[in-house]
């Protein structure tokens, strides 16, 4: 059975800033907030297709970071369907200076399974000119919260933001692994007309940058995006996240 995520968006409520790259409404094409009714019929035209096992999906914004009463009303809405069977679970994206252990047990007690962190970079720096308003410090200890809360850790990274390099993302690869995380997914910069990106980095006048790069640099045995022995092993790219094998 195929794997599916039934992806509903929440474009850009809850985040306290504005990031230098960021048009959640242009990314997604949605330009209101869903409602408990939108996440019921986007859950019910899904399950009319058989053959894959769903998971329903809370992108874009900062889901813990929203209004609390909101947030609990679109839960509620995706609650039932996790109860039924129908879906596998509940993933919820967020920033991660938004989640603590308090929320956390919240999210579980509707079913929530899965926490992705938008880490971006492990550099202050980089995350300082993204204007990101979080450390990585912050990344870490939010880790340790989904961690200990028992529930499936995602991470989120980004490539080519300003200041990074490959270095930089490198040492980012190797921070994330070390959180020990579930998926992870990698996204490359893309620079949005109106965003402030756009204004700073005229077109044409970026660095082009690829994923295989990385790959093509000598690394010593044990560099930084060889995974720990017998642990994790990246082997499948879909839609810009990778999930480490035998993880579930």
């Amino acid at each position: 059975m195929r794997k599916g995520n039934i992806s509903i968006f929440v474009p850009h409520i809850g985040c306290p800033c504005r990031c230098s790259f960021c048009d959640q409404r242009t990314i997604s094409g949605q330009t209101a907030p869903p409602t408990p009714a939108d996440v019921r019929a986007a859950c019910e035209k899904a399950f009319e297709k058989d053959g894959f096992s769903y998971e329903i999906a809370f992108f874009g914004g900062s889901f813990t970071a929203i209004d609390p009463a909101y947030m609990q009303s679109l839960l509620a809405a995706a609650a039932p369907y996790v109860q039924a069977g129908k879906a596998t679970g509940i993933r919820v994206s967020t920033r991660p200076d938004c989640v603590d252990d308090a929320v956390l047990a919240l999210l579980k007690s509707y079913g929530v399974t899965a926490v992705e962190l938008g880490c971006q970079s492990m550099d202050d720096r980089v995350l300082a000119r993204c204007r990101r308003g979080h450390t990585a410090a912050d990344s870490i200890a939010a880790a340790q919260c989904v961690h200990r809360a028992g529930l499936e850790l995602g991470v989120q990274m980004m490539t080519g933001l300003p200041g990074d390099t490959d270095d930089t993302a490198l040492e980012t690869a190797g921070q994330l692994i070390a959180l020990r995380p579930a998926t992870v997914r990698i996204y490359p910069t893309v620079v949005l007309a109106g965003t402030d990106r756009r204004s700073i980095r005229p077109a044409g006048s970026r660095r082009r940058w690829h994923w295989r790069s990385w790959f093509r640099k000598e690394r010593p045995a044990g560099g930084l995006l060889r995974p720990p022995a017998g642990r994790y092993g990246w082997n499948r790219c879909l839609r810009g996240s990778r999930r480490p094998r035998g993880r579930p």
